[in-house]
């Protein structure tokens, strides 16, 4: 059975403790900061939106929708935060970029991530 606590409280706490002590053998705990916010995925897709729009939904002289425009997005951000993106040969011999997901970041990436979007933004409407 999976339990996920979220430490916002003493309560949360000490179920979390409480759940670790009860845990079978060989069960796995994970620490990690909290992701992206409800309100923050909403943002991403605001930002994009507006980024699409700027660009008329071409980019690279082909259509693109918001999802094709998430992964560029992601992809510049991830070699901008992380040195370098990840690329594999996959089943058929095509390039895949192993890509950060936007569900995947932190609070904190997030607020990067849609500040550099809004930095392209002004880029192309200047």
């Amino acid at each position: 059975m999976k339990q996920l606590f979220i430490m916002v409280h003493d309560t949360a706490r000490a179920n979390a403790v409480e759940a670790v002590r009860n845990a079978p053998a060989g069960y796995r705990v994970e620490i990690k900061p909290p992701t992206r916010s409800t309100d923050q995925n909403s943002l991403i897709h605001a930002v994009v939106t507006e980024w699409g729009k700027a660009i008329g939904w071409k980019y690279g002289g082909i259509s693109v929708d918001l999802d094709d425009l998430k992964v560029i997005a992601m992809s510049a951000y991830r070699k901008q935060q992380r040195g370098g993106n990840r690329f594999v040969i996959g089943l058929e011999g095509e390039p895949v970029d192993l890509q950060l997901k936007t569900s995947k970041l932190t609070k904190a990436e997030c607020s990067e991530f849609v500040d550099m979007l809004q930095a392209v933004i002004a880029e192309v409407e200047a």
